[in-house]
């Protein structure tokens, strides 16, 4: 059988079963293996995507279409798991094969921030929604990689260059004012916070991740200055915007890492933003053990949180 279905690929064969101890002759068309075996990929902002297999669509028992996540790396680094994604748009554009996938992609700019709809090969049912960095300067090609099956290696294209990051436009916001909290020192501090999110497209120095959000204090607002933990920021080789007043995304820089202190020095352009930003008051002597004091932090859902409370320990 497996010879004749062999040399029928494109055709009909004529098949004889049983059904019900009747004799039924059915006419089927045999298709090609290979057609529906991906033989190429596209890397692209540090992710790489072919079309859906025939052996992954078997595997979950789903159709053999879409725009298959086979690593979901840079831009595309999805939480939760880092396999079985398909992605439905980019953009708020359709992608239903390789070929859109690449037309849609190569016409957005380096640094802009988009929204992706995906799901997983599990849960057809489920739409997830991620507004992502397009990352074309640490990975700036965009290659195709053909299998090629006389040599038995990859043949690589390089497809569209990448498009230039848009130019940073002035915004204006206002903080989320915490007059219920009962704290008015607190309810004005909150103006010299900032959430940061770090973004290394290398590991350097033994540090886990690929991605880390903290918040860091405005320290001169007047020239954008934040300090923040090296346990946000560890190094220099990244990418760092910060989110002001919940609502304005700027580009930041590293200006001073501290060797042995675990903090960093970033900059923000501060003509890009408008909004009540305010340096935050630093105390001129240091606090002791047991002295009472407000704390102001921000929980897992990135929400400020205060509370009086008592220095139970000081550790340098």
């Amino acid at each position: 059988m497996d010879s004749i279905l062999d040399s029928s690929v494109g055709q009909k064969v004529s098949l004889l079963v049983q059904r019900g101890g009747k004799d039924v002759e059915v006419e089927l068309s045999v298709g090609d293996l290979h057609a529906i075996t991906p033989d190429r990929f596209v890397t692209v902002a540090g992710g790489s995507f072919h079309n859906l297999s025939y052996q992954q669509a078997r595997l979950y028992a789903v159709p053999v279409k879409g725009v298959y996540v086979c690593e979901a790396a840079g831009s595309f680094k999805f939480e939760a798991t880092e396999s079985g994604w398909i992605i439905e748009s980019i953009d708020q554009r359709k992608t239903p094969d390789l070929d859109t996938f690449i037309k849609v992609i190569s016409t957005i700019p380096d640094r802009a921030r988009v929204v992706v709809t995906y799901k997983h090969l599990r849960d057809l049912h489920t739409v997830n929604t991620s507004i992502i960095h397009i990352d074309r300067h640490w990975s700036d090609k965009m290659r195709m990689a053909i299998r090629n099956d006389n040599t038995g290696v990859w043949d690589f294209t390089e497809l569209a260059p990448p498009l230039p990051a848009a130019p940073p436009a002035r915004c204006k916001a206002n903080f989320a004012r915490l007059d219920t909290v009962g704290h008015p020192a607190a309810a004005e501090v909150i103006q010299s916070f900032v959430r940061v999110s770090c973004t290394m497209p290398l590991k350097l120095d033994g540090f886990p991740r690929a991605r880390k959000i903290g918040f860091g204090l405005v320290i001169n607002a007047d020239k954008g200055l934040v300090i923040v933990s090296r346990a946000v920021v560890p190094f220099d080789l990244c990418d760092i915007s910060l989110t002001i007043a919940e609502s304005i995304i700027v580009e930041a820089k590293v200006m001073f890492l501290h060797p042995l202190a675990n903090y960093a020095i970033i900059q923000y352009d501060p003509s890009l933003v408008d909004a009540p930003v305010k340096s935050a008051k630093l105390a001129t002597e240091t606090i002791k053990q047991g002295a009472p004091t407000t704390f102001l932090g921000f929980n897992q859902n990135l929400r400020a949180v205060v509370t009086p409370t008592t220095v139970t320990d000081i550790t340098a």
